[in-house]
């Protein structure tokens, strides 16, 4: 879907009643789809398209990766519309490419209610699924390509942040939304995190859930290779060699969850594994001693 302004040839302006279980008179010429999750309250959204004579100039583009993300994908898609309706980013269209690798939930129907392009895929591999989703959005005549994941959620000018920084590509940090999947060891986790984790301009860590790439520099690296973890770091070595500007930002910001059942082997959940295993040993050795 696209997301846009004055210069959109079909403009979809949403409106959203958070009213739990109450429905909202429908105005003339628009109509209700209402989305129920688990995750949420009902959202009830209403739609006018604006029909303009002339086709976007430019486009940016937010491609998010998903296996079986029923749980998250709503909330996540909320935050990326309130995103592409920030007035920092002016009239230029915001278009949603959500790739459903190998899902068997409703993940991709949920993405659709939302107005995202879905591209399914069976390759249960999320460099080809941020691949697959980035050549769809330059396919389609995106500039920019912002990145994020399925169980992350942006802040409102997380895609003007990006653009403000003027470069050809940006490493963004994450926060984590909670830590109560960790149980009694959420205290210890969060703490770790405080202390180790570095959320300042200049750090240099690579997250696939906070990265945005200008669409020359993109295909001037070649993109994200199809591996099962750290596709993110592979890329951002790639811009690196090419002499790609890189901005290590702490500005646009996003909040992720510290889940268990992660999706990457190797990436940001299964650091926190390793990390949540330290920390049970430790409380165990405290508790024996």
């Amino acid at each position: 879907m696209v997301v846009g302004l004055a210069t959109v040839a079909a403009v979809t302006l949403c409106v959203f009643s958070w009213r739990s279980g109450r429905r909202v008179a429908t105005p003339p010429r628009y109509r209700v789809l209402q989305v129920r999750n688990t995750a949420l309250p009902t959202i009830t959204f209403h739609f006018q398209t604006l029909i303009c004579a002339q086709p976007p100039l430019s486009m940016i583009a937010i491609v998010v990766p998903a296996h079986n993300e029923s749980q998250h994908i709503a909330r996540c898609l909320f935050s990326l519309h309130c995103a592409a309706r920030c007035q920092g980013l002016g009239d230029e269209a915001v278009q949603i490419f959500l790739v459903a690798d190998a899902c068997t939930d409703d993940t991709a129907e949920v993405a659709k209610r939302w107005g995202a392009q879905v591209l399914p895929c069976e390759a249960r591999n999320v460099g080809h699924a941020r691949a697959l989703g980035a050549q769809a959005a330059l396919d389609a005549g995106a500039r920019w390509l912002a990145f994020t994941d399925a169980d992350t959620t942006v802040a409102p000018d997380w895609l003007a942040q990006q653009l403000l920084l003027d470069s050809d590509a940006v490493c963004g940090t994450v926060a984590v939304g909670s830590w109560s999947a960790w149980g009694r060891l959420a205290r210890a986790m969060q703490t770790h995190f405080a202390t180790t984790y570095f959320d300042v301009d200049g750090h240099r860590h690579i997250h696939g859930a906070n990265l945005g790439v200008s669409a020359q520099a993109y295909r001037q690296a070649g993109g994200f290779p199809a591996l099962a973890s750290s596709e993110d770091v592979a890329l951002v070595q790639a811009l690196e060699r090419d002499g790609a500007s890189i901005a290590w930002s702490a500005a646009p910001r996003v909040s992720t969850s510290a889940r268990k059942k992660f999706r990457a082997p190797d990436g940001f959940g299964a650091t926190l594994l390793r990390v949540g295993c330290e920390a049970s040993r430790v409380c165990a050795q405290g508790v024996a001693a």
